[in-house]
């Protein structure tokens, strides 16, 4: 299978005075060109960190080892013009507040449209028929009032559908979204998701970065689940809705209010704890002995699970 991106060994922390925080622990993970990849897990699993080090927006005290290649060149290594040059042109960002992250005092279609500019010589003419367009095109209407307007104006649904055509508007391959419904109610939700429904049709690279599930139900061709910074699942959205293996996996499809709304009981451990075995063994009601030993992660065809029970290593080839 090809990859667009292939992240390999990736480990992100963050020392401190008192403790060094691992937010990712050795991530491998493969980004397939027109596929819709969601990245789900509870908050302070790493997710939103992954996303940045795509990007090459972590802070300068991060310390980073693995790689993450993208066009044969190890993004990691990439020096400031090489990833100006990258952002925004071929991988799209969507960050996770669209109220921080917009200018407050610059008018939206000139936000819209300033990915395309920096990487064009678009005038500023055709620019303005450009945001307005995008705006169009992304049901911020009538987008000849809206696009002169400032962000503070706006609801969160229309401030976020405008974040989505900002992300678009340089024709990115990919489009890494953070958060895209977070603090969203239903109706705008559902304009949400029409909208990356249409950017699936266009072929377009999704990554959505949640922890709403109903989100990644409704668009994910593959789900990649993070826990206490390792990826501890990847399979297909339909295996995952229907059947994960992961019990961390199974725990999170519980907590959903159609499956009961059971919680998942304890806490995850946090980000400076020392890790023997399976990071979910205490809050897992199957824990067993091997769950306190080092814990791969096993291949099942083009799925993976780190669970003991999948353990696949003294099988013959």
């Amino acid at each position: 299978m090809n990859s667009l991106i292939e992240i390999s060994d990736l480990t992100v922390s963050f020392p401190g005075d008192k403790y060094r925080l691992t937010a990712l622990d050795r991530v491998s993970l493969t980004i397939r060109p027109g596929e819709t990849l969601a990245i789900i897990g509870e908050s302070g699993s790493g997710k939103s960190v992954l996303g940045v080090s795509i990007l090459g927006l972590l802070p300068d005290h991060a310390e980073v080892t693995g790689s993450i290649v993208y066009a044969g060149k190890n993004l990691l290594h990439a020096s400031y013009s090489e990833m100006e040059s990258i952002r925004g042109r071929m991988i799209g960002w969507i960050p996770q507040n669209p109220k921080t992250g917009c200018n407050p005092s610059m008018k939206v279609w000139k936000q819209v449209v300033e990915p395309q500019v920096t990487h064009t010589d678009l005038s500023r003419a055709d620019a303005r028929v450009r945001g307005m367009r995008l705006l169009d095109r992304f049901h911020v209407v009538p987008s000849d009032y809206w696009g002169d307007q400032y962000p503070n104006t706006y609801s969160g649904g229309m401030l976020q559908r405008a974040m989505v055509a900002m992300g678009v508007s340089a024709d990115p391959e990919i489009i890494i979204a953070d958060e895209p419904t977070k603090g969203i109610d239903t109706i705008n939700k559902n304009s949400i998701v029409e909208v990356f429904s249409e950017l699936k049709t266009k072929g377009i690279t999704l990554v959505i970065i949640t922890h709403d599930l109903d989100f990644a139900y409704r668009l994910a061709d593959r789900v990649a689940v993070l826990y206490c910074g390792q990826v501890i699942e990847i399979t297909t959205g339909q295996t995952f809705f229907a059947n994960p293996r992961h019990p961390y996996s199974q725990a999170l499809l519980r907590s959903l209010p159609r499956n009961g709304l059971i919680p998942i009981p304890g806490s995850a451990p946090p980000m400076h704890a020392e890790h023997a075995g399976c990071r979910f063994k205490d809050r897992c009601s199957d824990c067993r002995e091997e769950c306190t030993h080092a814990m791969p992660a096993f291949s099942l065809t083009e799925d993976y699970v780190r669970c003991i029970r999948y353990d696949n290593r003294n099988q013959a080839c």
